[in-house]
């Protein structure tokens, strides 16, 4: 069967499809994606070969776009030379794209074929005296397995489900005292260990072909900067030292605190100068953080930033954002911090990261914003979702000051600051929006309205017994 044949049946192909092929020559010996060209070395070699792909999305010039399905991947035999260990295609770019040519392999240790496959096999002409040798191809550069920390926090849990909704492999870092809930079910790999321990995560990234840095500590206030230094930024550095090492296309996931905040008449975008909000410790580690990705990046790192904005949504054990609902639920806020926020649902944010990670641009930022609100329509529309009583008003400078005042005594006389703090009602007083154009032309990134997000994060809490 020639090339134009194997490519016409391809066209056709809808479910399981087996053919024979005899012979293939020119193997890719070496292929390299560079901008406008692909570098391809040649070498012969004749084999016969019978295919098995489970699914074609679409034939672009001579490369197939194969979508892989998890425990249906694409296999194939050689029928010849069943001891030799040899893979049908070789990578292209970014292992989406799978050249139509015979390339070295490595054997695998997954299923066998199931009898539809060998009924399929024995239609193609396949005799008993060649059993073969079954091999898993793994697509692109390396298997393209994604690497998720941070996978038990709402955006890393997100991202995770909707992975795994897509049909992608997934591996995950957990810490051995992570909540096991979040992974409960989810067919994961498991990687033990923790961001800032630079052995796991090269543990952790061997062999994958993308990394989604999610991992992050979490906490508006004064005290903690050595604690968050540790997490941000050093994980950050060994989690972009890991991916560098294994050529792993890589996302960090930021925060819009990273950047200068704007008004609602005049949105911040990515290029807003950060160091204008409340230097407390996360705002300046999540920055810190950023350096070292585009630091990185300078030294050939193949990797996107994605700031997302104030996210609402399910899966959010922890709680983290959304103890903002929670409260609101269980005390009635009678009066509102004065400032504002850009509300958007965690699942909209996982969707642009994944569609960053496929195909944003490297060393560029993309802001994942949503709906500007203050803080009093916030809190407003919480309520109502909860089946609350709103706010009556918005709390005056000075008595809010006071009451981040007082929390700050507090917190002092406890050892342990607390969420009511100076540095947390500065914040809530100041204006954090943002435009993501950039994210909505080059990632088709268009939130749903928030209070959606707001809805199903309520109808997840209602569920999981948390309200």
């Amino acid at each position: 069967m020639g090339y134009t044949r194997i490519v016409d049946r391809l066209k056709e192909a809808k479910e399981t499809t087996v053919f024979l092929v005899l012979p293939i020559v020119g193997v890719v010996k070496d292929c390299r994606d560079a901008p406008g060209r692909l570098s391809v070395t040649q070498r012969e070699k004749r084999l016969n070969l019978c295919i098995v792909i489970e699914r074609v999305l679409l034939i672009v010039d001579q490369f197939l776009l194969i979508h892989p399905q998890r425990r249906r991947p694409i296999w194939i035999i050689l029928v010849e030379h069943p001891r030799k260990r040899e893979e049908l295609f070789s990578s292209a770019s970014r292992g989406d794209r799978l050249n139509l040519n015979v390339g070295h392999g490595r054997e695998s240790k997954g299923s066998s074929p199931t009898s539809k496959e060998r009924d399929g096999l024995s239609a193609a002409g396949e005799s008993d005296s060649h059993s073969g040798v079954w091999l898993e191809i793994p697509l692109g550069r390396r298997p393209m397995i994604t690497l998720v920390t941070g996978a038990t926090g709402l955006v890393g849990n997100n991202v995770v489900r909707l992975l795994l909704e897509q049909g992608r492999a997934v591996r995950v870092l957990a810490r051995e005292s992570s909540d096991p809930r979040p992974l409960e079910g989810l067919d994961v790999e498991t990687v033990r260990g923790d961001v800032c321990d630079v052995e796991s995560v090269i543990r952790a990234a061997d062999g994958v072909g993308r990394v989604i840095h999610a991992a992050a500590m979490v906490h508006v206030g004064w005290t903690g900067l050595d604690q968050q230094r540790a997490v941000n930024v050093e994980g950050t550095r060994n989690v972009c030292a890991a991916a560098d090492e294994f050529g792993a296309r890589m996302v960090h996931v930021s925060s819009v605190d990273a950047l200068g905040p704007g008004t609602i008449e005049n949105p911040g975008d990515e290029d807003s100068p950060s160091g204008s909000g409340v230097p407390c410790p996360y705002v300046i580690t999540k920055g810190e953080a950023e350096q070292v990705v585009l630091q990185h990046v300078g030294q050939g790192l193949d990797a996107v930033i994605v700031n997302p904005a104030f996210m609402l949504g399910p899966w959010d054990w922890k709680p983290s954002s959304g103890r903002m609902l929670l409260a609101v639920a269980k005390h009635r806020p009678w009066i509102a911090p004065a400032g504002g926020n850009d509300f958007c649902d965690v699942r909209d944010v996982a969707a642009g990261i994944i569609t960053a990670l496929d195909r944003g641009q490297t060393g560029r930022r993309y802001i994942l914003g949503g709906e500007p609100l203050s803080y009093f329509e916030a809190f407003t529309m919480l309520a109502d979702v909860a089946g609350r009583k709103g706010p009556v008003r918005v709390g005056r400078r000075p008595l809010m000051k006071l009451s981040g005042v007082a929390g700050d005594l507090w917190g002092k006389i406890t050892g342990h600051e607390g969420d009511l703090n100076s540095a947390a009602i500065e914040i809530a007083m100041m204006p954090h929006h943002y435009s993501y154009a950039r994210a909505a032309a080059e990632l088709d990134y268009h939130p749903r309205p928030v209070r959606e997000a707001a809805e199903a994060a309520w109808e997840w809490f209602l569920e999981h017994r948390y309200a």
